[in-house]
């Protein structure tokens, strides 16, 4: 019995005797700061600034790049207007054709040319000898 007694004595002493190291993060990593430090640095005002001013600069940008977007659409509205109007105004008025054109056209004559019967030839590609071969136009 004194031995079971000794035994639990020396267990509860190194229990206690262990846990407060595991909760101060010097153990196993446990602890509050998990073997890390848990300092937490926060950015100076001047880098704050310094993002800010970067934030600002890029929303200027960005409104800038909007309305020259909004310009060219407006631009590209007022032309398709425009180019719409002429073409109903031109749709309107239709010119009737000139009858002195039609007149010489048709007074026209036809000439024949004549073709010597020169054989032509053509080239044809024959792929199992990988060369072209001049052969007459018809043999194609």
């Amino acid at each position: 019995m004194f031995k079971s007694l000794a035994t639990a004595a020396s267990l509860l002493l190194a229990t206690l005797a262990l846990a407060p190291a595991a909760q101060a993060g010097g153990c196993g990593g446990g602890g509050y700061g998990g073997g890390y430090s848990s300092y937490q640095s926060y950015p100076s005002s001047s880098y704050r600034a310094e993002r800010r001013a970067d934030a600002r600069a890029a929303a200027a940008r960005r409104a800038k790049l909007a309305a020259a977007r909004s310009e060219k659409i407006r631009v590209a509205k007022a032309d398709a207007a425009a180019e719409k109007k002429a073409s109903t105004k031109t749709a309107e008025v239709k010119p009737e054709p000139k009858t002195e054109t039609i007149a010489k056209v048709t007074e026209k004559t036809e000439t024949t040319v004549d073709v010597a019967a020169a054989e032509t030839t053509c080239s044809k590609f024959i792929p199992a000898i990988g060369a072209s071969v001049s052969v007459a136009c018809d043999q194609k």
